[in-house]
């Protein structure tokens, strides 16, 4: 029985397979790893061996003209669409809604692909959890109170 000869992966795949796996969101999002090999019909090991450098790793100047031509392509798709939102003859044929969640994935793209945030995440520690709840009930008090004596604070008892 003969064994398959490896598959040959030049350093654009490679490097094009690198520029997917970014633009998943991965290494944040582990899971993108194995969606982006399945794709590709590429071991999930290779490809991580790809991303890591460990194996093979496709030139850095190869992955940043890939990384250059898919921004350049979510930046055209995020205007096309944002323009199309905006022409009033055509909101009748798509929906708003459906126009800007293609809008809004193609930014969340680049920022993954720049490298940028795509979600806010506060972490508090729980003095600062509870200082913070303090913080908006005094508020809300406040709020009502105005209302309710004509923008005359009173305070509560706690």
């Amino acid at each position: 029985m003969s064994r398959r000869p490896k598959p040959k992966y030049d350093d654009k795949f490679r490097a094009s397979a690198i520029v997917m796996l970014q633009a998943a969101g991965y290494p944040e999002n582990q899971y993108k790893l194995e969606e982006v090999a399945r794709n590709l019909k590429v071991p999930g090991r290779t490809l991580r061996r790809w991303f890591n450098g460990t194996s093979n790793p496709p030139p850095d100047d190869i992955v940043r003209q890939g990384k250059r031509e898919l921004t350049t392509i979510f930046e055209d798709v995020a205007r096309r669409y944002l323009e199309h939102i905006l022409r009033i003859d055509i909101m009748d044929e798509t929906s708003s809604r459906d126009a800007i969640i293609v809008a809004a994935t193609a930014i969340d793209k680049l920022q993954l692909l720049e490298g940028k945030a795509t979600e806010r995440v506060e972490l508090l520690t729980p003095e600062e959890r509870v200082t913070r709840i303090a913080e908006l009930f005094d508020a809300a008090r406040t709020r009502r109170d105005r209302q309710t004596t004509g923008d005359q604070p009173t305070r509560l008892p706690a």
